[in-house]
């Protein structure tokens, strides 16, 4: 009978290697749908001439024996050394390693394996109001938690709380009139979804202001464009209930 003894390391290393291969397939086609959506942006990107040099260089290299599909620009050259560089490698001791890829983070031991996400925001679910038709966060900036709501007729407001720091947001069933502070703001026109709508900045706070076919929207707080944003991508309508 074959001994199993050393079928353990074996079986980690297969799970390692199709881990990270799920992991980077996924990424690389968003990282591919991004890139053609910003082609235009892109090629209007600005190259010295001495990472142009770099990248002919590193094109024409004698190393490469074998037959790749080759770069057609100088700037895919360059894209390829900054991908790259969203892998880190930190070596938490002689019989472990931690893996950053991209915001998945990867921790390796000789017998285990542990995956988990450095994303920084958290999911968020129905909080069951005492009424229905109302439109819900399904993730929240880290930390952040609902402390209160309110509804005045058609108004539903909802604020999210992290120590002193703020998220209020509103709803509107019927078309509103607001009025918004753009004094040493940044204002520009953004997509939430297939819907446009307006950011404010101002320092580090952000206002975003949008509307659907149903409802109008704003949402403020100290809180990332990143992060307004998803919060406004990931909105969810409570399910009716009898």
């Amino acid at each position: 009978m074959k001994s199993k003894k050393n079928q353990g390391p074996k079986a980690l290393d297969t799970l390692q290697d199709a881990t990270f291969k799920a992991i980077a397939e996924a990424h690389l086609m968003n990282l591919t749908e991004d890139l053609d959506r910003k082609k235009d942006q892109i090629e209007d990107i600005e190259i010295s001439q001495s990472m142009k040099d770099w990248a002919v260089k590193l094109e024409t290299s004698s190393k490469r024996k074998k037959k790749r599909n080759r770069f057609t620009s100088s700037k895919a050259a360059i894209f390829l050394l900054v991908l790259l560089g969203g892998f880190a490698i930190t070596t938490l001791s002689v019989e472990a390693q931690r893996y950053k890829l991209f915001e998945y983070v990867v921790e390796m031991k000789e017998t285990a394996m542990r995956i988990y996400r450095t994303d920084e925001m958290t999911q968020f679910h129905d909080p069951l109001f005492e009424f229905d038709n109302y439109d819900y966060p399904t993730v929240l900036p880290k930390g952040y938690t609902l402390k209160e709501y309110s509804k005045d007729y058609d108004i539903v407001n909802m604020i999210f709380t992290k120590g002193e720091e703020r998220i209020i947001f509103y709803q509107f069933d019927t078309a509103g009139d607001f009025t918004f502070n753009t004094e040493g703001a940044v204002v520009k026109e953004v997509m939430v979804g297939e819907y446009s709508g307006f950011l404010i900045t101002n320092g580090k706070k952000n206002q975003l202001y949008w509307q659907n076919d149903e409802k109008e929207y704003t949402v403020r707080g100290t809180i990332t464009e990143k992060e307004i944003m998803r919060f406004a991508e990931s909105l969810k309508r409570t399910e009716k209930r009898n």
